[in-house]
C-alpha cells in the first residue's frame, strides 16, 4: 500500500461465479443470483481514499469513480456455501491484534447476494453481463479501517475463513 494517500482495508464477503449472469436488465434479485454462485470466500479489500470528505461526494460519484478499490486478498473458496446463512454470519477485523470492528453478512444491503444482484442489474442496464469465473467482492461487514506500512490485518468471517495480510 506504499504510495497510497489514505490506505485502508475492509472485511468482505466475495464470490466466484460458476455461471454467467446475462444482460437482462432489472431481472436479478438476491434470490435469483444464488444459482450462479460457485463459491463464497472471505476477502480483504485493499482501499485508498483520496477525498477530503468522501461522505459529501455522493454514492453515484463514488461508484462511477471506482474511488476506493486498490486490490484484494481472497481466502479459500467454500464450494459448499449453500448451507451457510450468509446474512447471519458474523465477522470482524483486527489490526495489530486490536479488535477494530465487527458485523454480519446482512449488513451488506440486507444480504450479500443483494449486492451481486445490484451489480448484475447495473451491468445488464449497460448491455454487459457478469461472466462465469469472475470474482466479485460484495461489500464490507465492517467499516473501513485505516492501515499503515507494517500493520498486520486479520479478518475472520464465520463459516468462511480467517485471512491475514501484512501491509507494505
Amino acid at each position: 500500500m506504499a504510495g497510497r494517500i489514505k490506505p485502508s482495508v475492509e472485511c468482505e464477503i466475495a464470490v466466484r461465479l460458476a455461471r454467467d449472469l446475462p444482460a437482462i436488465a432489472g431481472h436479478y434479485t438476491a434470490d435469483s443470483v444464488h444459482a450462479a454462485v460457485g463459491a463464497c470466500m472471505a476477502s480483504i479489500e485493499l482501499c485508498d481514499d483520496r477525498y477530503i470528505d468522501r461522505e459529501k461526494m455522493g454514492v453515484p460519484t463514488l461508484i462511477a469513480d471506482d474511488f476506493y478499490n486498490v486490490g484484494c486478498a481472497l481466502g479459500p473458496e467454500i464450494a459448499s456455501w449453500q448451507a451457510i446463512d450468509l446474512a447471519a454470519i458474523a465477522g470482524g477485523v483486527r489490526i495489530n491484534g486490536k479488535e477494530m470492528g465487527g458485523g454480519k453478512g446482512g449488513d451488506i444491503m440486507g444480504h450479500p447476494f443483494a449486492a451481486l444482484a445490484w451489480l448484475a442489474n447495473l451491468r445488464a442496464g449497460q448491455g454487459l453481463h457478469l461472466k462465469a469465473g469472475a470474482f466479485v467482492t460484495l461489500g464490507s461487514i465492517v467499516n473501513s479501517q485505516r492501515v499503515a506500512p507494517g500493520d498486520r490485518v486479520d479478518i475472520e468471517i464465520e463459516s468462511l475463513c480467517r485471512l491475514a495480510i501484512s501491509v507494505i
